[in-house]
């Protein structure tokens, strides 16, 4: 009887008052269930990874609807989860195995199969060994100041009295020059495409050699006609097929400078047409031959740009493919620092890009990375990534195939070589 007199005397006091610190914690704990709630909102409606929404669910119900003698088992166990991760990522790792970043090649097979060519009749293996020389030629005999970009040269005739300098230098890689030509013949170009992250090292390394050709054999052409020789015609033909055979490569950066350098050898040739009497000499026969390729100077907006949303799209998943690595076995894991660092390297030997090298602290940032990329749904499969590629190119290739990309207007855009 005195222990219900007692706790009935217990339940008629007033409850509490909460002191300073206890208002302080109620306001703590009402921000963060309208902060996790928000999140939760948020990210239903964003479609946020499944992960973030269920450890936001679980924050959100300990503070609110678990029951309170039962919190704080949630509370420990989400606080041992964290301690696990923590010891995890500062506990040093050893790299085994040969590794490589995960690039998707069966899909690059069976682009370079469609757009490969025969030995014998592909100009990139001369094109190789012609930007071998140029670079000896640049750096031991490089072209004369006296004729820059500026002097408007370009489109006009010109004279050994007038440039000395500039004509004994043509004289000189006459030779060079003839073997531009010589691989410009060639009925088709096949360079291997680099789809992957540091693959435009190479391709922009090309891409220079390409446009100085292209300016000296107009300049070169120019030079014949002051000094009333022949060879004109045959070099202006020279740079629109070089144009051409950059034009054959699937990437839009080397579509657009193959297209540049059409279109300065076009300049070039109508201005040679309509002022001098380059071709006057001609039979009817030598000149439907002489100006066959402007009569047949035809450009398949619609299969080139297939073919550069086919490299384009690959290029995209191999830079995601550097999330992942694949070994020999066909096993595929999480990128670690060693294994990019030495494909950037191996890609960029000439390149001083930084310092790079592992190290216990590179090793714990990269553990870190790897378990925010677990914790934002990155797939584990990089299949995955390529069938959500797939689905951002689509309306684009259906844009495509019903005629409704505007290529008049890109067409607008490209400007003759300067």
């Amino acid at each position: 009887m005195e222990n219900t007199a007692e706790m009935e005397h217990d339940e008629s006091k007033p409850p509490k008052k909460r002191g300073f610190g206890g208002r302080c914690v109620v306001f703590v704990r009402w921000v963060f269930i309208l902060l996790f709630t928000v999140i939760l909102v948020g990210g239903l409606y964003f479609k946020a990874p499944t992960k973030v929404l269920v450890l936001d669910a679980v924050l959100l119900a300990l503070l609110t609807v678990v029951p309170k003698r039962k919190r704080k088992y949630g509370w420990l166990a989400l606080a041992a989860a964290a301690l696990a991760i923590t010891v995890w990522i500062f506990i040093p790792e050893s790299d085994s195995g040969d590794w490589r970043p995960y690039t998707f090649d069966e899909e690059l097979a069976v682009l370079e199969a469609k757009r490969a060519v025969p030995a014998k009749e592909n100009a990139a293996p001369l094109y190789e060994d012609l930007f071998e020389r140029w670079k000896q030629i640049e750096e031991n005999n490089p072209f004369p100041d006296e004729m820059d970009d500026g002097c408007g040269v370009k489109m006009q005739p010109w004279t050994t009295k007038e440039f000395p300098e500039t004509a004994a230098w043509f004289e000189r890689h006459d030779d060079f020059f003839q073997d531009v030509i010589a691989a410009t013949q060639k009925p088709a170009c096949y360079f291997p495409a680099e789809v992957t992250t540091f693959g435009l090292t190479k391709t922009m390394e090309k891409l220079g050699p390409v446009k100085r050709f292209a300016l000296h054999l107009i300049r070169a052409s120019y030079l014949d006609i002051g000094e009333n020789r022949s060879g004109t015609w045959e070099k202006q033909i020279a740079v629109l097929n070089l144009g051409k055979h950059i034009n054959q490569q699937p990437l839009l950066i080397e579509v657009l400078v193959g297209l540049s350098v059409e279109s300065l050898a076009n300049a070039a040739m109508i201005e040679t047409l309509v002022n001098t009497d380059v071709l006057s000499n001609l039979i009817e026969d030598d000149y439907l031959t002489a100006t066959a390729p402007i009569r047949t100077n035809h450009f398949d907006h619609r299969e080139k740009w297939r073919q550069i949303f086919a490299y384009e799209k690959l290029f995209a998943k191999n830079h995601q493919g550097m999330f992942y690595e694949i070994n020999p076995q066909g096993k595929i894991r999480f990128s670690r620092p060693e294994t990019v660092f030495s494909t950037v390297q191996s890609a960029c030997p000439d390149e001083q890009l930084c310092d790079l090298k592992s190290s216990y602290w590179v090793g714990v940032s990269w553990k870190i990375s790897r378990a925010s990329m677990w914790s934002s749904g990155l797939p584990k499969d990089p299949a995955i990534i390529s069938e959500q590629i797939d689905e951002i190119y689509a309306p684009l290739e259906k844009a495509l195939e019903k005629g409704q990309l505007d290529f008049e207007a890109m067409e607008e855009d490209l400007t003759p070589l300067e």
